[in-house]
């Protein structure tokens, strides 16, 4: 026996939202954590104006910093993928962004991603 319609009706809409909050919750607990969006990333560096309009973009440095901090391995996975020299051209003309982007990144992290990808770092530094 109802005594609120409207009020059985906003506890159903709850418990509905929260049924498929947890199947989604549950599905990303299952995402392999090798993305396959590194190999993508990294083939788009090739394009430096592709990569430049992609870094000027991201409105928020400081969640893009952060994302970086919580997943290092995907920096490395990006960085194996990448153009050295459209992403040194991306980032000369980003370098505000950049700063402060790393501002949010703990140094070990990036020095973690720089020493398993030698070759791009030196790539990358010539151009």
């Amino acid at each position: 026996m109802l005594y609120n319609r409207s009020l059985q009706t906003a506890v159903n809409i709850v418990v509905i939202v929260l049924l498929v909050g947890s199947a989604i919750i549950l599905a990303v607990g299952f995402i392999p954590s090798h993305s396959p969006l590194a190999p993508l990333i990294g083939k788009m560096s090739g394009d430096p104006k592709g990569t430049s309009a992609m870094l000027n973009s991201l409105d928020d440095p400081k969640a893009v910093g952060r994302a970086i901090e919580d997943n290092p391995e995907f920096l490395v996975e990006v960085m194996k993928y990448s153009d050295p020299k459209g992403t040194a051209i991306a980032v000369n003309e980003n370098p505000e962004w950049l700063a402060d982007m790393l501002s949010y990144v703990d140094g070990e992290v990036v020095a973690g991603a720089l020493n398993k990808n030698e070759e791009f770092l030196t790539a990358a530094m010539s151009n």
